[in-house]
């Protein structure tokens, strides 16, 4: 029996579904993926690809400003998912919660992220200094919150599942390997720091 991996998957989203399989194909020979899918849209994709999928039940939280309580259910669901398949990692794209549920399970998170959202384009300056720049299609017409507003809900949510305090923005997109999905010739960025990829 192969060691599992569970993919996190906004499955509502091609993109994020399509990088996955992708990724998901490239571990199959060794590993067994797994998806958790938080929509049904697009979820056929990944079972017509020969990949099993699971689903929370429908508690999922809002991308931006969740209500503490509900996300820490929804964290508790993902959690009994870990619990069942004993994944050996979780290979996130887009979610939030497995920020916190990997880690509170002890389960190593790889998250898969484009360079704008990682702390190391950030620290570069490319673009500008507000933290949450790359957040800006959440907030549309608006202006961004300060940091720590938009951290406040994550604050306490960690707070309640007894686990380190995100800071910065930079933390929640901090997984234990960070996948960069694109290229160092388009980025400019030719090396990456440890724990990215």
């Amino acid at each position: 029996m192969k060691p599992v991996i569970m993919f996190t998957v906004s499955s509502g989203n091609l993109g994020n579904t399509s990088t996955l399989l992708e990724i998901a194909r490239a571990c199959a020979a060794d590993f067994e993926p797994i998806f958790l899918c938080y929509s049904f849209r697009f979820s056929n994709l990944i079972s017509e690809a020969g990949f099993k999928t699971v689903f929370l039940p429908p508690i999922r939280v809002r991308p931006v400003n969740p209500s503490p309580q509900k996300f820490v259910r929804q964290i508790e669901a993902e959690m009994a998912l870990y619990e069942r398949y004993r994944p050996v990692a979780i290979v996130n794209k887009h979610e939030l919660g497995p920020v916190f549920s990997a880690r509170a399970a002890g389960i190593p998170l790889v998250w898969v992220l484009p360079y704008a959202w990682t702390r190391p384009c950030h620290e570069s300056g490319l673009l500008g200094d507000h933290p949450l720049t790359v957040a800006e299609h959440f907030y549309p017409g608006q202006p961004l919150p300060a940091e720590a507003e938009f951290l406040a809900p994550y604050q306490e949510t960690a707070r309640l599942l007894g686990l380190p305090i995100p800071t910065q923005f930079h933390d929640l997109f901090a997984g234990d390997l960070t996948i960069v999905t694109d290229l160092p010739e388009l980025t400019g960025q030719a090396a990456l720091p440890a724990g990215y990829t």
